[in-house]
């Protein structure tokens, strides 16, 4: 988790004895200390500790500290506030009182198209203002989303002030872990049984913010950690909760005759059993236990007449087999991450789409308005793994072509002696967008 307040570096120029000096003002907002230690079990569950010390320098970055939020999944994961106070520039101590620290929704959960197991605790600081600095501990337990494997990584932005960073994972030495880092140090201690990974980042002096058209994931100092030998074990890992999901039952066998009725070409059948999922599944995200990760059976979306994209891909894999034409899940990040790191991890993906291998041909059902065969734009160019059998793909999509994208505008305005303006505008466009 990451929290990413403003910051912002100004130089005051100081007037003096002939000669001008540049002092940097203070960031906002400090993180005095932040530490982890987190144990692994063989299983792949989880237990850590966690520690935040944030200092505001000035009266508004006291107001944004003042709120500290911890989201989990009610039904993977616990959360317990072990302290949380405000410690006064003076070295008082104001107590949270944690009797009003409670699980609740996330806001917007009950207006957004989503069913979610996600809660969060918020925590409120007693009088904070300019110079004093938030306290909290707490510790966090997690079940597995794949049996036997961990993964895990901490994201620092460099325009944020951190003093002392510290983040400890100790794991089996039988959980061989692969670790990468950037910019930030690794060391690792060796127990008789268990090999501990320790990760050290200092930032005392942060950049001025700025916008930044790619993820911090691939611009940012950063550690991972995972367990998975390659995108290929990801992607295995991914197929073995997901492959059982699209038997063809009777019902889905008798929906593709219907669809697919009156043609024998099987570019066109494809086609067709793509624009039924597009329009007739509407998309809600299912964040319930594995939910963010594990399809449900295409029997049942069929029935629910909704899904998130792994639904829509199941559902689209089993009308196409029913036809006798294959298809394969593909993980692909549906933002703006396009470098994947060394060390495979499934926190590189967060989207599903389909590929056709018969027509070379990559889908996406979610995005409804998508025709086939074109995908959205932010998915050209992207770091992908193909849950093929036996063996996963590894790959990028492809780029845009200027051929396929294009949009074309034609405006005929007429200017009346009154000075008003009468008009007709004509847009033609292919591709993504």
């Amino acid at each position: 988790m990451t929290h990413k307040p403003l910051i912002l570096v100004l130089a005051l120029a100081v007037i003096g004895g002939g000669s001008a000096r540049v002092v940097a003002a203070a960031p906002p907002v400090i993180v005095k200390i932040l530490t982890g230690d987190e144990v692994v079990e063989s299983d792949g569950s989880q237990s850590a500790i966690f520690h935040v010390e944030k200092l505001a320098t000035n009266q508004s970055a006291a107001h944004n500290i003042a709120q500290y939020t911890l989201e989990y999944s009610d039904s993977m994961e616990t959360v317990e506030i072990i302290e949380a106070f405000t410690r006064k520039a003076d070295g008082k101590v104001l107590e949270v009182d944690r009797s009003k620290i409670f699980p609740q929704a996330p806001p917007g959960s009950p207006q957004v198209p989503k069913f979610t197991d996600r809660k969060q605790k918020v925590i409120v600081f007693p009088d904070v203002n300019a110079w004093d600095t938030v306290v909290c501990t707490f510790r966090r337990t997690g079940r597995p989303l794949f049996s036997g494997q961990f993964f895990s990584g901490s994201v620092f932005p460099r325009n944020l002030a951190f003093e002392d960073a510290r983040m400890n994972i100790t794991l089996p030495k039988a959980m061989a872990a692969h670790v990468v880092v950037e910019s930030v140090e690794h060391q690792t201690a060796e127990g008789e049984q268990t090999i501990t990974h320790s990760f050290l980042y200092r930032n005392p002096q942060p950049l001025p913010a700025k916008a930044e058209a790619l993820s911090p994931w691939d611009t940012e100092p950063q550690f991972i950690i995972s367990t998975f030998a390659d995108y290929s074990a990801v992607a295995t890992a991914y197929r073995q909760l997901a492959e059982a999901k699209a038997a063809v039952t009777p019902r889905i066998q008798s929906l593709a005759d219907d669809i697919t009725a009156g043609t024998f070409d099987r570019r066109e059948q494809a086609h067709r059993i793509y624009d039924w999922v597009s329009e007739h599944v509407r998309y809600v995200a299912v964040w319930l236990g594995k939910g963010g990760y594990e399809p449900h059976d295409a029997a049942s979306i069929l029935d629910n007449g909704y899904g998130d994209c792994k639904d829509h891909v199941v559902l689209f894999e089993a009308l196409l087999k029913a036809k006798g034409i294959g298809s394969v899940p593909v993980l692909v990040d549906a933002n703006n991450r396009y470098h994947a790191p060394e060390v495979a991890t499934p926190a590189l993906f967060n989207h599903v789409i389909s590929y056709l291998p018969e027509f070379d041909l990559y889908t996406d059902s979610t995005a409804g308005v998508a025709p086939f065969g074109i995908l959205p734009g932010t998915e050209y160019g992207k770091p992908v793994v193909l849950a093929t059998e036996p063996t996963a793909l590894f790959t990028t999509l492809p780029l845009v072509t200027t051929d396929a994208n294009e949009e074309k505008m034609q405006t005929t305005a007429q200017l009346m002696a009154d000075g008003t303006v009468s008009g007709r505008s004509v847009t033609e466009a292919s591709g993504p967008f």
